[in-house]
């Protein structure tokens, strides 16, 4: 309930509405479940029982090769100004 709490901002409410509080706590309530689906179906052993923060920087990490490793490629591409 602590990972819930930190990580899905479930710490205090920001409505004075009882009602848009309870539609805001289910969609985060939804929202966990779903993560906790796609690391069960998705990610290996290992790393399933990783915080979402963890799994959050490593996809980052991961998109910021690609993109590095793409922009040397085009630059090996294009010719080269003189």
């Amino acid at each position: 309930m602590l990972k819930f709490k930190y990580h899905f901002f479930m710490s205090s409410v920001s409505h004075t509405s009882f009602i848009l509080n309870a539609v805001k706590t289910i969609i985060k309530a939804l929202t966990y479940n779903l993560i906790n689906i796609m690391k069960r179906i998705v990610l290996p052993k290992d790393r399933r029982g990783c915080r979402m923060l963890s799994i959050r920087a490593d996809l980052i990490k991961i998109a910021c090769k690609k993109q590095i490793t793409i922009l040397q490629e085009i630059d090996s591409i294009l010719p080269k100004a003189s």
